[in-house]
């Protein structure tokens, strides 16, 4: 059995679906639920809340959280932290409504 160096730890919880195409970059920890739809790149030291979702060719920059039960719309840029419960997309990535 193969061992991960320290360095390069990532954390996927259980049900989650990552699609074809994605990166997912050091560090980074996918709460249950939650879906990365084809293309996605997410960077390193990123947190992923449960019961989330990631559109298509959407790109998380490094130490970024995003909350639970939040959804980010295809080809977002996500720059700074997303709350709980709302649906953001752009670029730069933007809060649009809650997601309740």
């Amino acid at each position: 059995m193969q061992t991960i160096p320290n360095s390069v730890n990532f954390f996927i919880k259980d049900f989650v679906f990552i699609n074809r195409g994605c990166t997912i970059g050091h560090h980074t920890s996918i709460g249950e639920f939650v879906t990365i739809n084809p293309g996605a790149n997410i960077a390193g030291n990123v947190l992923i809340g449960e019961h989330t979702q990631i559109g298509i060719g959407v790109s998380i920059i490094d130490g970024i959280t995003i909350g639970t039960n939040t959804i980010i719309g295809a080809g977002s840029v996500v720059t700074k932290n997303i709350p709980d419960n709302v649906i953001a997309y752009g670029n730069p990535c933007k809060i649009i409504r809650n997601n309740e």
